[in-house]
């Protein structure tokens, strides 16, 4: 717990805390046939403006060697857009 709050506060960490999920392997509705989604929550500092994306998907790869080649795109913007743009819509 102590080294997820640290990377909460700081983010030094070069294996931050990640949660991941594959909702089509239980709901095939989330992509097309024989495709997958991935959803995948990291915390950050409080109101970072930064991009964390090269950090959460290297803590990614250390569990799934192969994951950065199974993304064909990522949809979702950048925080400090997601604060200063429109609602972003997922359909």
């Amino acid at each position: 717990m102590k080294k997820i709050a640290e990377s909460e506060r700081t983010f030094t960490s070069d294996r931050p805390f990640v949660l991941l999920g594959q909702p089509s392997l239980f709901d095939p509705s989330r992509a097309p046939v024989g495709r997958h989604t991935a959803w995948a929550y990291c915390h950050v500092p409080n109101g970072s403006a930064e991009d964390y994306t090269e950090s959460i998907e290297r803590q990614i790869t250390r569990f799934a060697p192969d994951f950065r080649d199974c993304i064909l795109a990522d949809p979702f913007p950048h925080p400090r857009r997601l604060r200063s743009g429109p609602k972003f819509d997922w359909r």
